[in-house]
């Protein structure tokens, strides 16, 4: 069977009917290993019915509950959050603990949300849900803080299909002038496993594209639209998200797959980033057909644009010599024809 590694977190809030029928054609294009859905669990169940081999998270987090405290903790428990999901374990969703936990001083990670991470997904274990835990953003990984991610990694590891961990990476569009940092922020994570003798955590990119503050030439928000102008055309960006893939991603069997954030935009904040809404459907439909398979028939290459002429190209070509003895041959019977033996 085809499969891509290609998703999406996708915000049904607001999405039209013609939204939906993009997205059912396109998961049925690409046969996504994972794609999330954005509180909306009768979308979820309506989304895992029409694709039954592509793992769901559902992420339930009210918009107007904020997602941590001053001591990095969320206002609820783990325990609490577990039970947000009881009514749904019927449905197989893959749950969503805490989002984008922050720094601590020094660049630290922080160590009560990690606490908190590792508690939810004991109680998720504890009632037979599946979670991906942490979720962190960008750019919060790095050689200096990986190690307090330990406990956390060993737990995930002790429940493999059961448990994992989610990362967001975002890129600008020069991916490899952030690598590591941005895209490619799980190589700290590989790097520390392999030096302490751990296995590698299987990880859900549950956000990932274009959006971040760095090394903008013209000290601009990169976003979908501003990588689509930057990179003169809906396609170029999506090749060269492709070719992040390619250069970053590729053939690391722990990976389960990429989010792409967002499909359908909760909120006009998201409008510039959104996959759907913001008026470039030859991005989407670029990725959808060439986004490289993971198993089964690939998708034919992209094609290959002819090259510019060759200004020296652009002049007429001089005319055929004549064969030698040509020339001297005619002369000669003309002189025979009309002079003779004269």
């Amino acid at each position: 069977m085809t499969r891509s590694k290609f998703g999406f977190q996708v915000h049904p809030h607001g999405l039209a009917r013609e939204a939906t029928s993009k997205l059912h054609d396109s998961m049925d294009a690409l046969n996504p290993t994972v794609s999330l859905v954005l509180n909306n669990a009768p979308y979820a169940q309506m989304l895992k019915s029409r694709h039954p081999d592509t793992e769901i998270i559902l992420r339930l987090w009210p918009d107007d509950e904020p997602h941590k405290h001053k001591d990095g903790r969320p206002p609820i428990t783990p325990a609490q959050h577990a039970d947000r999901y009881m009514p749904y374990m019927s449905d197989g969703f893959i749950c969503h603990g805490m989002n984008e936990p922050q720094w601590v001083e020094n660049n630290q990670l922080d160590p009560a949300a990690i606490e908190w991470s590792i508690e939810f997904g004991r109680e998720c274990v504890k009632r037979g849900l599946r979670a991906v835990l942490w979720n962190t953003g960008a750019g919060k990984v790095n050689e200096h803080n990986v190690h307090a991610l330990r406990p956390l990694i060993e737990l995930v590891n002790q429940y493999p299909g059961q448990l994992y961990l989610g990362l967001h990476e975002y890129t600008n569009y020069d991916y490899m002038q952030m690598h590591p940092w941005l895209f490619g922020s799980f190589k700290f994570i590989h790097d520390f496993c392999d030096s302490n003798g751990l296995a590698r955590p299987k990880i859900i990119f549950d956000e990932w594209g274009y959006n971040t503050r760095h090394k903008h030439p013209e000290n601009k928000q990169w976003n979908l639209a501003e990588a689509i102008r930057y990179g003169g055309s809906a396609v170029n960006a999506a090749q060269n998200l492709i070719n992040a893939r390619n250069d970053i991603y590729a053939g690391y069997d722990n990976i389960v797959g990429f989010c792409y954030f967002p499909f359908g935009s909760a909120s006009s904040k998201w409008y510039l980033y959104d996959i759907i809404r913001n008026g470039y459907p030859a991005f989407l439909d670029y990725l959808v057909k060439y986004w490289p398979r993971e198993s089964g028939q690939h998708p034919p290459p992209p094609p290959i644009p002819e090259p510019p002429p060759d200004p020296d190209d652009t002049q007429p070509a001089p005319p055929e010599p004549e064969p030698p003895g040509t020339l001297c041959a005619a002369l000669r019977w003309i002189l025979q024809r009309f002079c003779g033996d004269c």
